[in-house]
């Protein structure tokens, strides 16, 4: 997690960020790898052709824009999805993943998730699917 989110979050909302984990860079590349296997997709892949290699697989969902009233929950639930209650926000080609309350992620999508400056993958431990996030706001889903 991006320390400046953190600052500003707590300048904003005058409460301490809501609680998380960053996955060491092994268990975030376990995880890619995971993913790899459930989607048929090849895990020798460098980070950067798993990222393209899973987006090619995925499907965009048109019906909404993570920059125009975006709400996590309905969309999920749009999507046929029910998450478990902690996901996993991808933010760097598996380097970079923190595990956080799906609840607090829902709540405070707003003040994680910034436009243009970030591309983020959103799943849970089951790996059943997986949700991207683009830097315009564009949503596509893999299951």
């Amino acid at each position: 997690m991006e320390a400046f989110k953190i600052t500003l979050f707590e300048q904003e909302h005058a409460q301490p960020f809501p609680s998380y984990r960053s996955l060491l860079p092994t268990e975030g590349r376990a995880l890619q790898a995971r993913l790899a296997r459930q989607f048929g997709l090849t895990a020798s892949h460098t980070a950067n052709e798993f990222e393209f290699a899973l987006a090619s697989r995925q499907t965009y969902y048109h019906e909404v824009n993570a920059e125009q009233d975006f709400a996590l929950l309905p969309t999920l639930t749009a999507l046929g999805i029910t998450p478990l209650p902690e996901l996993f926000i991808n933010w760097a080609r598996f380097e970079e993943v923190d595990t956080f309350q799906t609840a607090d992620v829902a709540h405070y999508f707003d003040d994680l998730w910034y436009p243009v400056a970030d591309n983020i993958d959103l799943f849970d431990a089951s790996l059943r699917w997986v949700v991207s996030i683009r830097h315009d706001g564009v949503v596509s889903a893999i299951r």
